[in-house]
């Protein structure tokens, strides 16, 4: 298996399936444009907030999963920024999930946070995915947040959580 470190070129046009599954699931049309604009607006902003596709490849050289992290590395002297990354999606695709590929992925990005200066993480995910909640907290993550209503008031809201790397 092989880390690499995407621009967003190649990383919409490696993990594009992956994208739209974690960012609008069933609601993705593909016959409408404008959902692919929008994902690609989406990706081409977590590029411009100093964000960082870290994505593992096959021996073979084939996708199989990224974890794309929000890192901002602050300001030269001033202690209190820079401290902080945020996991901004991860996804493998599914017949990588359950081998524990993501743990290793989840690893080189909390080892690229250290190397960087940041000393915590954090994470959102759907608050009715026991299984994402169940899986960050097998990794270290606690939950410190629950926002009801954030994709709408149709939607379960989101957990936030936080692990601290040092």
């Amino acid at each position: 298996m092989e880390i690499r470190y995407l621009e967003q070129d190649h990383f919409l046009r490696d993990f594009f399936p992956l994208i739209v599954e974690l960012e609008c699931g069933s609601h993705y049309d593909t016959a409408n444009p404008q959902h692919r604009e929008w994902i690609s607006r989406r990706v081409g902003a977590l590029y411009a907030m100093s964000g960082n596709a870290i994505s593992l490849y096959s021996d073979e050289g084939t996708p199989m999963g990224f974890f794309f992290l929000l890192h901002d590395r602050g300001l030269a002297g001033v202690r209190c920024f820079g401290k902080k990354g945020t996991i901004a999606m991860f996804g493998l695709f599914p017949e990588f999930r359950s081998q524990g590929i993501g743990a290793s992925l989840l690893r080189e990005a909390e080892t690229f946070l250290l190397r960087h200066g940041g000393e915590c993480l954090y994470v959102d995910t759907y608050a009715n995915n026991a299984g994402a909640i169940r899986y960050y907290t097998k990794e270290g993550f606690i939950p410190v947040a629950y926002h009801p209503g954030e994709n709408g008031l149709d939607d379960k809201g989101q957990v936030y959580l936080y692990k601290a790397l040092i």
